[in-house]
């Protein structure tokens, strides 16, 4: 017992010192994340019951009603929850399906409010009603017309299909479709029509503009551009509505700044910063708009993050996180976070640097 109770000690004190700290110009001392960020609720467990997940790969918040959905792809299955994180409804293989669906990344448009949804194991973006009836299935490009451009090499236009698509969304500028097609290294953008406008991506590789299994992506609010999750090379690209790649920033590594497999990203309207789940690093950190690391989020204890994937935010300063490792969806408090900033580069300072400010 005695041995027992000094082994958690030591637990407990490493899980602090992993924490972090950030300084704080308004009153000079260090502050605590764990305590900037709690965790305000949790909810799900392993299982196949109403409520319970077998790995839960994606989030959509439904802004009309403050709704949380989630890909349960284990269970292959929709589930729905309010903002309490109790259940609605859910749903399985639908009729109007011929085979049942494996569900990994979902997005709600904020059009038509239906729910856009990678069904990666069959290669197809499978559009459903708010209530879950299937309205449109969709396999990707058919040909690579006169019409489509492409911001990546002949070859990656000329792909048909989709292989492993992991990541579905709509440019709320302009209403395009963006898909994340992860087996061919690319990112494809459709009209509201789902007809091909443009491939980002000039096939697999590490050069700027090239990905390896890119599995998420986020818009900026601010001037349109779109950043990307490219998980097998360890880093975010950026690229402009065009699809010119602008910049890159991370590299392979456990240190701050740097990643295992990032997978979900958001950006913060607030003030343009930039959450990343860093997946196998279990973690989230969070960058300024020029990727420049503030802080890192891991939770402790009970809280404690395992393989982090899909952010979110809400209109309430909420940020939820998809904890696959634990089977369960957490909402950590960020209101804290809305006037943080990266601190001033400098000869002693990098993108890597560990010492943020709160301002």
């Amino acid at each position: 017992v005695v041995k027992e109770k000094k082994k958690r000690g030591r637990k407990r004190k490493e899980e602090k010192k992993e924490v972090g700290y950030i300084f704080s110009q308004k009153t000079g001392t260090k502050l605590n994340v764990a305590e900037m960020v709690p965790v305000k609720r949790h909810f799900g467990k392993k299982g196949s019951k109403d409520g319970a997940f077998d790995r839960p790969e994606g989030i959509a918040y439904n802004k009309t009603n403050s709704s949380i959905v989630v890909c349960d792809s284990g269970n292959s299955r929709l589930q729905f929850f309010d903002d309490k994180g109790r259940l609605v409804f859910s749903f399985s293989s639908p009729s109007d399906l011929s085979r049942s669906f494996s569900p990994s990344s979902l997005s709600i448009d904020p059009f038509s409010l239906s729910l856009l949804v990678c069904d990666s194991l069959h290669h197809r973006i499978l559009t459903f009603s708010p209530r879950g009836h299937l309205l449109h299935s969709f396999h990707g490009p058919s040909s690579s017309s006169s019409s489509t451009r492409s911001s990546g090499s002949q070859r990656s236009s000329m792909i048909r299909g989709f292989n492993d698509p992991r990541g579905v969304g709509v440019d709320e500028r302009t209403g395009n479709r963006i898909v994340c097609d992860t087996g061919n290294n690319r990112i494809v953008v459709f009209d509201g029509e789902w007809r091909t406008l443009r491939t980002i991506g000039s096939g697999s590789g590490s050069k700027e503009g090239q990905f390896k299994g890119p599995r998420a992506f986020a818009f900026d609010p601010l001037n349109g551009n779109l950043l990307v999750c490219d998980s097998g090379n360890h880093r975010v690209q950026i690229f402009d509505g065009q699809g010119n790649h602008l910049k890159s920033f991370g590299a392979k590594g456990k240190t701050d700044g740097l990643f295992q497999s990032p997978d979900g990203i958001v950006v913060d309207p607030r003030n343009w910063n930039i959450f990343v789940c860093d997946r196998d690093n279990h973690r989230v950190q969070l960058f300024g708009p020029s990727g420049c690391f503030i802080l890192k989020i891991k939770g402790l204890l009970k809280n404690r993050l395992v393989f982090p994937i899909c952010p979110v935010l809400t209109p309430f300063n909420e940020l939820i996180v998809c904890d696959s490792g634990r089977n369960r969806i957490q909402i950590f408090d960020v209101s804290s976070l809305g006037s943080l900033s990266p601190p001033p580069l400098s000869s002693s300072s990098s993108s890597s640097s560990s010492s943020s400010s709160l301002s």
